[in-house]
């Protein structure tokens, strides 16, 4: 008689493990991050950063940021190291190594 209790084996998983393994298998892992640090922009580094960002884009691992204002560009330059231990804290250190404000 087979087992039909709450006992998870080995064959079951959550449909978050399966998504990471999906990503892990196709090689969208990268991908997948890159785009989720883009999109939470604004919630990562507030209203008023998010507000004078015109682009922001991710190429070969770096982070490219263009901001309209010249005051900001510099604090954000300034900041720009303990934006990406955070940012890669949050990510994954392989998502970005480098910042660029212009």
């Amino acid at each position: 008689m087979r087992d039909t209790g709450s006992g998870n084996n080995n064959n079951e998983m959550t449909v978050g493990e399966a998504l990471k393994a999906m990503l892990k298998n196709y090689h969208l892992q990268q991908k997948y991050e890159e785009t989720r640090l883009i999109t939470s922009w604004e919630q990562l580094v507030g209203k008023t950063i998010a507000g004078h960002t015109e682009k922001v884009y991710i190429r070969d691992k770096t982070l490219c940021i263009v901001l309209d204002s010249a005051p900001l560009r510099h604090e954000l330059k300034m900041a720009r190291s303990k934006l990406l231990k955070n940012l890669q804290d949050e990510f994954g250190a392989d998502v970005i190594t480098s910042i660029r404000v212009s």
